[in-house]
């Protein structure tokens, strides 16, 4: 079962024939000599100097503080200090209340007593916290964003919703505002193109019905009129 180095750690034993093959206890103890840690008091010092409760509940910090101190021989002052270090600056605040504890049991349960409590208050300011109102989305009509139109007019968002006059060919805004503009840029009273009038307009064609007619269209009328009743 061994592989890579205790492999090759191991293959000396055989080709040696070495007493440790014969004595399981001896062997175990030279392979954690090899590979286990060899100042195993040191390191667990290191992990509880550095030891920190940060985010978690104090209960799994405790539970972890615990570990580690069974791998060294200090007394309870000792290790209630050092637990006490490593908690966060709100349980520190609120143990001020408490008397001094006398055993580490002692410390990690007035610790997790606090840390219990600060829990609870920060639920219930969650759910007491009243909302916000959300800001009011209604805007007085001039600062509404301008938005270009098919005519080349300048309309604003909050016209959207303003009668309009559909062709063919375009969406058009209200009449009076679609005649002053074609009539300023001498544009086509119909499609709004320029070069041409509503009366030659390619896009009407034939079904143009103008709705006045000159004086000179009038005379002419009038004349063919009495020319058929003579």
């Amino acid at each position: 079962m061994l592989i890579g180095s205790a492999q090759s750690w191991f293959a000396p034993l055989v080709e040696t024939s070495s007493p440790l093959l014969t004595n399981f206890p001896a062997f175990l103890a030279e392979f954690e000599a090899t590979f286990g840690d060899t100042d195993r008091r040191r390191t667990v010092l290191n992990r509880l100097y550095s030891l920190q409760q940060g985010s978690r509940a104090a209960s799994i910090y405790a539970s972890e503080f615990r570990q580690l101190a069974c791998d060294v021989d200090w007394d309870e002052q000792a290790l209630r200090d050092l637990f006490r270090r490593g908690l966060r600056s709100d349980i520190k605040n609120l143990l001020l209340n408490f008397p001094e504890p006398t055993t580490l049991h002692e410390a990690i349960s007035q610790a997790v007593r606090c840390d219990n409590r600060l829990f609870e208050f920060h639920q219930e300011e969650r759910s007491n916290r009243v909302p916000q109102p959300r800001p009011s989305s209604s805007r007085s009509p001039g600062l509404w964003p301008v938005m270009p139109t098919a005519t080349g007019l300048p309309t604003h968002a909050s016209d959207s919703h303003a009668p309009m006059e559909i062709d063919r060919t375009h969406v058009q805004p209200r009449v009076g505002t679609q005649r002053q503009h074609r009539q300023a840029n001498g544009l086509c009273y119909h499609c709004g193109a320029p070069g041409h009038i509503a009366r030659s307009c390619p896009v009407r064609g034939n079904r143009y019905q103008p709705h006045r007619m000159d004086a000179r269209n009038i005379s002419q009328q009038s004349e063919n009129d009495n020319v058929r009743l003579q």
